[in-house]
Formats: structure tokens, sequence, C-alpha cells
């Protein structure tokens, strides 16, 4: 961390701005009731304006001094100039702009509900901390390729499993968590949930930056649109090779795999059985849309990926064996994969 970047960043950084506006806290609450309460990734300027006029008039019920400007005014300032907590585009198959939160604003919101939960319930320490531990073990075991390594580990496993069932079947008392630790990892998972979600701005800037160094290549006359062509798919693999675009590639597959889908449906039924989970219905109903909800955030960037091929590579029979899979919703509203 250093003091240039720091002095950077509470000056100019949207993420800054936003946390030191006037009315910061108004506006926070409204961005994430409408976008993440809402489940919404991306709003209609009409649907956004006539909410936002809705939640002016019952702030100036008791605060007629606080956001006096028109809906119209905030939208738009919000979406230009420093502020950029909205980001304003146009959705094909629609008359009007549609917005939808920047990677600043995710991380505004991510920032607030750790810190905020954080003080209103308690600091999971403990699930945390095994979390960590087993995040470690697991990198050794399947990090290395030793088959001897392998074995060892998966013995010490299945020793202590026939350990556990043995002492079952022998009257033992079964090991479970307590009421404290099954709601501290229940809140650690739905704080994970809620921070992937806010993920996908940062993963679809990724793929954008393609398109903005294509355009920027297309600009120039001595480029030919071979060239161009071979510079975007030399650029858009050099991307999925990178870390983060393998590890998007591998959460499709996840999300579109009917084994987890299945494994998600039978956890959530098991979940509402929990006593102590009765009261975490929030929490309870944002782990039963999670597979709807993360694969129509997958859906939105892959659009992006699909909008660089076909805005800028053209019918290229290369390309079109390099456009992605589209993740639709099924009946029932599981993801699925469509034409």
């Amino acid at each position: 961390m250093k003091l240039e970047r720091l002095v950077s960043f509470f000056s100019v950084n949207p993420s800054a701005t936003l946390l030191r506006s006037q009315h910061a806290a108004y506006i926070v609450y409204f961005l994430y009731t409408q976008f993440k309460l809402a489940g919404s990734i991306t709003i209609p300027h009409s649907d956004l304006t006539q909410n936002l006029s809705e939640f002016l008039d019952d702030i100036h019920a008791t605060n007629p001094e606080t956001l006096c400007d028109k809906p119209e005014t905030y939208v738009t300032n919000w979406s230009t100039g420093n502020s950029r907590w909205l980001r304003r585009f146009h959705e094909a198959g629609r008359a009007e702009p549609v917005y939808e939160l920047t990677p600043s604003t995710e991380d505004v919101l991510k920032f607030l509900m750790s810190v905020l939960e954080r003080n209103l319930a308690f600091v999971g320490t403990e699930s945390r901390l095994k979390r960590i531990i087993d995040n470690l073990s697991d990198i050794v075991v399947r990090g290395s390729s030793d088959p001897d390594r392998r074995l060892r580990h998966l013995c010490d496993e299945r020793d202590r499993i026939n350990r556990e069932i043995e002492a079952i079947h022998a009257g033992g008392a079964v090991e479970t968590y307590g009421p404290t630790a099954i709601r501290e990892r229940f809140a650690d998972a739905v704080a994970d949930l809620a921070s992937l979600q806010g993920d996908f701005r940062a993963v679809e800037e990724s793929f954008k930056s393609i398109t903005r160094d294509v355009q920027k290549r297309q600009s120039e006359a001595s480029d030919s649109r071979g060239n161009i062509l071979g510079f975007a798919l030399d650029a858009e693999g050099a991307l999925k090779e990178q870390d983060q675009g393998i590890s998007f590639d591998e959460f499709v597959r996840l999300v579109l795999s009917p084994s987890k889908q299945d494994e998600l449906d039978a956890i959530v039924a098991r979940l509402i059985e929990i006593e102590c989970l009765v009261e975490q219905v929030e929490g309870v109903e944002r782990v039963r849309g999670m597979m709807g909800h993360l694969s129509e955030e997958a859906e939105k960037v892959l659009r992006t990926t699909r909008r660089l091929s076909s805005t800028h590579y053209g019918d290229h029979p290369l390309v079109r064996r390099c456009r992605p899979v589209h993740v639709s919703r099924a009946p029932g509203g599981r993801p699925s994969t469509g034409a």
C-alpha cells in the first residue's frame, strides 16, 4: 500500500467518491434495494427513475431537504462524470437504455455489507480459520502429482470415515456443529455468495477491455481486417489462458452441471429443516436462487464475448467456432445450455 495510490484513490476513485458523498447512505441503500435485494442485474431507465421517484417521496416525508433534485438528474449524475456508480447502455431488444452497477459500486456494497454484518452479528473467526486450513490442505494434496502423497491422504480419510461409522454403529453419539457454529458457517456462505455476484462486473470489464483494444486497432487505417481479426483472436485466446478466464470457464461448467443443481436442491431442502436457521429467511432464499442468479450473471458476461465476436469479427469461420455457449433458464428456473 503506497501513499500516492491512496491519495489518488480518495481523490478520483468512484468507490471513494460514493462513500464520501453527502447522501451516501441514501444512495447506497437505493442502489442496494434496486439491484441486490431485488435480484436485478440490469434495470430499464423508466423503471429506475420511477422507483427513485417513489423512494425520494418516502424520504421527503421526513427529510424534505435530502436529495431534492429530480430523479432523472440523479440517474444521469450517477452514470456520468466522476461518479460512474451506474453504467448506462443499450441492450438488444429494448427501446430505452438500461443501467447496471459498476465494479466500483459493487466494491462499496461488498465493503459495507461486510462491515455492517460484522458489527450487527458476529465475527466468524472459528469457521474462517477452519476454511483457511482446509483450503491450504487441499492445495497441498491436490497441488501435487505424487501418487504416494495422494494415496496417504485417501487412506487417512478412509480410516477417519471408518472410525466414525464404527462409532455410530456401536451406539456412539453423532458429532454435530452447535447452533453458533451452524449460523457462523451459514453467514460465511451467504457473504461469499454476495461477494461472488459482485465480482462479475470486474470479470465483464476484462472482456470489454479486448473490445476496446480491437476498436482502437480498427481506427488505425494501416491495419487490414485480417490483421485485426488475428489480433482479436489472439487477445481472446490470451484472456482465456489467464487465471480469471480459466476460472470463469470452469464456473460456467459448474453452473450448468445437473449433478450440482441436484446437489444444491438437496442442500436447500435440508437447510430449511435446521432449527437454528429458521430465522435466516433471506439467506436461505438467496441460496435457493443461487444457481439461477449466477447463471444470469454468467450469461451477461457471455453476451459481451458474443458482441465482441459478432460486431468486430463478422462471420469468419474461425470466429464461429470460438463463440461461447449460451446460458439460458430451463423450465423450473434452472440454468441450461442453448444454441
